[in-house]
């Protein structure tokens, strides 16, 4: 692990302030969750230790030994947490400045960078904040209700008490006057006073931003969390009193009547013998890990997955939160980054099962076990058990001497689970850490932690639908496929963690092997490993589109993959009602060596499958030197087959561009066609070239365009997702996502469908395969529900493509 550390002429751009007295037991957490975040800029700690009887000096000064950046202030003395922190921030030499508690932690790995960024942009605002994590000893937790989007909140606002963020989420523009004397008093230590002078001496606005990006541990030790419920009502008064006396001083301004109406309110509340427990609030870390699972397995649902399909989303919520909640399970098995040492020759594979059958995906990761165990490295496979893989499976494609699998035991709580899989990791310490994770794995998800790799590389894998896991700072590398993944993924992952590399797939001929119409006929096929991606109401519908080719085009086309039995059958009486002979439509249900049959049926020409592309196959076709169709889609909210093929294969926009494509299709063009594509393929996805590049981490810089033609929304965020928001915007709300009620948060929502009155129900093996079933057996619309937005979008890139 390393650290942005400063140097003897460098000035830091943030300084964070660790006030600490007798935290031995959690110092070092705090420390290394700011020694090694992830910024661009010089970083200063200032530890002050405040008469600590315990290990705490020695903890803090062991690191300040082997880090220049880190700086160990003593009190003389117990002076009290306002003494020390005014003593660094005045010392501090930043322009930014952060107070992190000695018993808290940085739960993000990017945090500082992207508040520093929001406040260099936003020059009305005084400081950052965002969401925290509650955490108490017997793993009861809350987070902040009401921070259900990013926010701007007015200096109005702030001295109205309109929010809450906690103190280990706030970054402020330091104050070149420093803080006064005052602030020594005990009324002044807190987070309250801090905020509030701030806020006054600057009269600007805070940004809040919703993640989850720090934890705040509740153990009962601290000053504020020892006091019973009358105590803290009192002391808040007090706070209150000295705020309006100090800082306001003028009775007059609104700040100091805004502050009286709180009083009154803390008083009125005492005087009631008001004692809400605080209990009321949390919840067990285990029901937060099962809502955050839910929230990512709506994806499944058959009236979401048809909105969610035409394009690409995330779950940075989901993403942060378990990322928050497996650094918490970590630091409880007593782990640190300090002294961290990794096996050079040893990798992890993070998964959630396999499914050999289920598309590319099994594909690639065997291809890239087979480099890694050629290049001498031994592997070990951790599953979090997601998806069931019966034993027959690991024998049969991973029966190796230099391979370890192991699944998590899924008996156990998710908190468990998360647990073991952490202290697999731990123990195993490899050189780096490739997570395959499903859509809805949040225990593979919470074991993606830093340290525990050398580096975590995120192969993404995807084109459609949810990408689970790419928010978490975590992650040192995500390696994108074409300049189209890599663009989407630009506007809301740090480019500068966006690598970019070639799909790969192992050459199994010393030669072109594709002959032209060998059949005597055009013969074309299409192949896709799930109905869904063929079978969709999609603008021109496959089986619509094919009818017509053969129709107007003496032609026969075979389809590899599954089909709802209902829609062949259609299918086949349609082709009867056109007078089209039923032997020019093949189905092959499966084909395990997908190349090899496309060639022995003699296969002239694939038709890419549409709306949803599928890149493992288009570059299975390549390798068979066997010329692509590729449609350019109306509505580009996902990848395209061009994206991922020899950009000399014809596409078709229209119905009619596709027949005419067809019917000019002779043997000298498939030919030359074939040839360019071989050559492509031979340079650019030969796993001899590219997936040796990829284990050894050789990958490209990124080409990132500044109009991505789709990019990665929030899916929480999306109208189809949440009733609540739907029936909002439905109402004419103007802000939409900010307007939602406060005490709303998404991942206190029933992530039932609306009208779904059924108790909800724990996802467990046998129901996500029943699940699976019915999404199946379920066709997806796409065209008619695509939002506005997207075709905003596509008329802008139609327009720019025009221009070029």
């Amino acid at each position: 692990m390393t650290a942005y550390e400063t140097t003897a002429t460098s000035t830091p751009l943030v300084s964070v302030l660790i006030p600490a007295h007798n935290e031995a037991d959690h110092i070092a957490g705090a420390i290394e969750s700011v020694l090694y975040q992830k910024t661009r800029f010089p970083v200063e700690i200032l530890i002050i230790d405040d008469g600590s009887t315990d290990r705490t000096a020695e903890i803090a000064e062991s690191y300040a030994s082997r880090h220049r950046n880190i700086k160990v202030l003593q009190n003389k003395a117990k002076k009290g947490k306002g003494y020390s922190i005014r003593r660094a921030y005045n010392q501090a030499r930043g322009r930014f400045v952060h107070v992190l508690d000695a018993d808290d932690i940085f739960s993000n790995w990017d945090k500082l960078q992207r508040q520093v960024d929001i406040l260099r942009r936003r020059t009305d605002c005084f400081a950052v904040a965002h969401n925290t994590l509650f955490l108490t000893q017997d793993d009861r937790v809350r987070i902040v209700p009401g921070c259900t989007a990013d926010t701007v909140f007015r200096y109005t606002d702030c001295h109205q008490n309109k929010f809450y963020c906690h103190t280990s989420s706030y970054l402020f523009r330091r104050l070149d006057t420093g803080l006064p004397a005052y602030f020594e008093r005990e009324t002044m230590r807190g987070d309250t006073a801090l905020f509030f002078f701030h806020a006054f001496a600057t009269r600007k606005s805070v940004y809040v931003m919703k993640q989850v990006m720090s934890v705040y541990n509740i153990h009962g030790q601290g000053i504020w969390t020892s006091l019973d419920q009358r105590a803290k009502d009192d002391f808040n008064i007090a706070i209150l009193r000295d705020l309006q006396t100090l800082v306001v001083q003028d009775p007059e301004r609104p700040e100091h009547k805004s502050l009286e109406k709180r009083i009154d309110w803390a008083e009125k509340k005492r005087l009631a013998a008001v004692t809400a427990s605080d209990a009321l609030d949390f919840r067990s870390g285990d029901e937060l890990v099962r809502e955050c699972e839910r929230t990512a397995a709506k994806i499944f649902l058959p009236e979401i997955r048809a909105r969610a399909f035409q394009a690409m989303y995330s779950l940075p919520d989901v993403d942060t939160l378990m990322e928050t909640v497996g650094r918490t399970v970590l630091l409880r098995e007593g782990f640190h980054l300090a002294g961290r040492r990794h096996d050079a020759r040893k990798v992890v594979l993070l998964v959630s099962g396999f499914v050999p059958n289920g598309g590319g995906v099994f594909r690639e990761i065997k291809e890239i076990v087979g480099e890694l165990l050629s290049s001498g490295f031994r592997i070990d496979i951790l599953s979090s058990g997601k998806i069931d893989t019966d034993r027959k499976i690991i024998d049969a494609h991973f029966a190796h001497p230099a391979i370890t699998y192991r699944q998590v035991d899924r008996a156990g709580s998710l908190l468990a689970q998360i647990g073991e899989a952490l202290r697999f990791l731990a123990e195993a310490a490899p050189d780096r850490i490739y997570p395959f994770i499903t859509h809805h794995d949040v225990v593979g998800l919470a074991a993606m932690q830093r340290g525990l790799g050398r580096e975590i590389v995120f192969d993404y894998v995807y084109d459609h639908g949810l990408s689970l896991g790419v928010h978490s700072s975590a992650i040192d590398r995500i390696v994108a496929k074409t300049h189209t993944q890599a663009s989407a993924l630009a506007p809301v992952i740090d480019p500068s963690r966006i690598v970019q590399l070639a799909p790969f797939f192992t050459d199994r001929f010393d030669e072109n092997p594709y002959r032209p119409l060998v059949n005597g006929i055009l013969t074309t096929a299409s192949a896709a490993a799930r109905p869904y991606k063929v079978e969709s109401e999609y603008r021109y519908a496959y089986f619509d589109v094919i009818l017509s080719a053969l129709s107007a085009v003496n032609m026969r086309h075979i389809h590899y993959g599954p089909l709802s039995p209902d829609v062949v059958a259609e299918f086949l009486d349609r082709l009867r009602a056109a007078r089209v002979p039923e032997d020019r439509f093949v189905h092959i249900p499966w084909a395990d060596d997908l190349g090899g049959s496309l060639l022995r049926s003699g296969v002239d020409l694939f038709i890419a499958p549409f709306p949803i592309c599928s890149a493992r196959i288009g570059i299975e076709v390549m390798c068979c030197g066997i010329p692509s169709l590729n449609h350019r889609s109306s509505v580009p909210g996902l990848p395209e087959a061009g994206d991922f093929v020899d950009p000399v294969q014809p596409g078709w926009t229209s119905p009619e561009d596709l027949i005419v494509s067809l019917s000019q299709m002779n043997a000298t063009r498939l030919q030359a066609l074939s040839c360019s594509t071989r050559a492509y393929f031979s340079a650019q996805n030969s796993s001899s070239i590219s997936l040796r590049r990829f284990v050894d981490g050789a990958f490209d810089a990124p080409q990132i365009s500044p109009y991505p033609r789709f990019t990665l929304d929030d899916l929480a965020l999306e109208p189809f997702f949440d009733s609540r928001i739907a029936e909002e915007r439905n109402n004419g709300s103007a802000e939409g996502r900010d307007s939602r009620p406060a005490s709303v948060s998404l991942l206190a929502r029933d992530c039932r469908p609306a009208g779904d009155s059924r108790p909800a129900e724990d996802s467990r093996p046998a129901e996500e395969r029943a699940m699976y079933q019915e999404i199946e057996q379920r066709p997806l619309k796409f065209w008619h529900r695509t939002p506005n937005r997207r075709r905003v979008r596509a008329a802008f890139y139609w327009f720019l493509r025009r221009r070029s």
